[in-house]
């Protein structure tokens, strides 16, 4: 059961990590993708690249986390393996 702030217990979200790519926009007369905008490093240059896969799962678990928290309540983000949704981790036998 998830309840609201002041919830006696952590809330835990489980995050799947078979995301595809960001690859950002197709141009459309080079047929390529642009990449998405991101900065690899506090106070550092925007660069456009691709969002992989396992950094969606972490972004997304980071976001949990911290949306969560801003509601006054425990929390914590459990992600699957990389490739894995949390279906394929139970068909596993994963603890």
């Amino acid at each position: 059961m998830l309840s609201g702030a002041g919830a006696s217990r952590p809330v835990t979200g489980l995050i799947d990590a078979d995301m595809k790519p960001l690859r950002g926009v197709l141009n459309p007369r080079t047929g390529l993708r642009s990449g998405e905008s991101v900065v690899e490093r506090r106070g550092g240059p925007i660069v456009r690249r691709d969002i992989t896969g396992a950094e969606r799962a972490d972004i997304c678990g980071q976001l949990f986390v911290k949306g969560w928290r801003a509601t006054g309540c425990e929390a914590e983000a459990v992600r699957a393996r990389i490739g894995q949704d949390f279906n394929d981790a139970i068909q596993e036998g994963i603890q």
